[in-house]
């Protein structure tokens, strides 16, 4: 066994991560479902005409009376009162759309899914995720009540008139700043405190890393219309991939300390995504079925057994997982500061050169219980 990093190591770093959480239909980048908050106050936007309408959860992005896409969102809400209703999800996104009427009841248009875990079986047919098209209303009283739609033609037509509509009212608003949680294909996620999540396409994509803040301006639309909302800006990177200066509003950085350890077999591990192990139980079991299986030698599963111990445990969580590089270096763990994503483990691994276990003590006080993901730095 070789311990390839001193002990213990204390890094401290402010990072930004997550997956990307955009409310957009299917095939738009991947968010988090939130839990059905029915309470949840959202302040009324400008008023447009008799109606009040606005895009993306966002009250100051009114759907504006010149916008081309209004009058194919009104028609398609107007269908929904002779469809028929389907069973109930079990998360609803952020709304695409929020209408306010005269009389001051709002309704709520957007997508909900119920997710199905994997099978553990290995072989046995795994069960797709369910999605709707729902309407959530509230009265002034602020009581509310949720109608499910399938997503159909009809459904998939409105669903394009609301996506498209938020180019037009973005190029008013002009550029803004937002911190990246998201890159991939030239398409960037950001999240901003004042607009939340906002989806651009660039060619500078490369420029930046999950995490970066970055200045972004529109310049026009990308994708085929009634396809993708996807609108094109030019970026500046503020951050220049220092993330340790994105606004600490963002994120919460976690202290901790690692090792990583190299052995025979460590390749053979089936670890692929950073594992929180809470306590000395759950760390012997771990330990007990590597020992088994012949992937671990006994001696580097003894010296984990004694080193993260009960006392251990009462103070700190543990993270493993498997990585390719013995130069391997933890960089941060941190906790993102919006609902729906998880903490996330950031690494930079060296050149690979023999499989290791990277080890990181976390103090229980500051873990969330969520789970971890991993991101890899280039």
């Amino acid at each position: 066994m070789t311990l390839t990093k001193p002990l213990p190591k204390r890094i401290c770093f402010a990072v930004l991560i997550g997956a990307a959480a955009v409310a957009a239909a299917v095939g738009a980048l991947i968010m988090y479902a939130s839990a059905v908050n029915p309470s949840k106050a959202v302040p009324a936007p400008a008023k447009s005409g008799n109606v009040q309408m606005y895009l993306n959860n966002a009250p100051f992005l009114t759907l504006s009376d010149t916008n081309p896409c209004r009058a194919d969102i009104e028609s398609g809400i107007n269908l929904l009162s002779s469809k028929p209703e389907v069973g109930s999800e079990e998360f609803c996104f952020d709304p695409d759309l929020t209408v306010i009427d005269k009389n001051g009841d709002k309704f709520e248009y957007g997508l909900a899914v119920t997710s199905y875990p994997s099978p553990d079986v290995e072989g046995a047919e795994s069960i797709p995720d369910t999605t709707a098209f729902y309407m959530r209303s509230f009265d002034k009283r602020g009581t509310g009540h949720l109608k499910y739609y399938a997503v159909d033609s009809d459904i998939k037509m409105l669903q394009a008139a609301i996506r498209n509509a938020v180019p037009y009212e973005y190029k008013r608003i002009g550029s803004f700043e937002g911190v990246v949680t998201y890159i991939g294909d030239g398409n960037i996620s950001l999240f901003t405190e004042k607009y939340g999540y906002i989806p651009i396409c660039t060619d500078d994509a490369k420029s930046a890393i999950v995490g970066d803040t970055i200045s972004a301006r529109y310049i026009g639309e990308s994708g085929e219309k009634n396809n993708s909302a996807k609108f094109k800006a030019d970026i500046t990177n503020i951050t220049n991939g220092d993330v340790t200066k994105t606004s600490p509003a963002f994120l919460t950085a976690l202290p901790f300390s690692y090792e990583v350890l190299t052995f025979e077999g460590a390749e053979k591990l089936n670890i692929g995504y950073p594992e929180v192990v809470a306590d000395r139980d759950e760390l012997e079991f771990t330990l007990w079925l590597y020992r088994d299986s012949q992937k671990m030698p006994p001696q580097t599963a003894a010296y984990i057994s004694k080193k993260y111990d009960k006392k251990f445990f009462e103070d700190n969580i543990l993270l493993y997982d498997k990585v390719k590089s013995s130069q391997t270096e933890v960089k941060a763990a941190i906790q993102a500061n919006w609902t729906g994503d998880p903490n996330i483990l950031y690494i930079k691994e060296g050149e690979p050169d023999q499989a290791s276990l990277v080890m990181v003590a976390i103090p229980r006080k500051d873990w969330d219980e969520e789970i971890f993901e991993l991101y890899s730095l280039n």
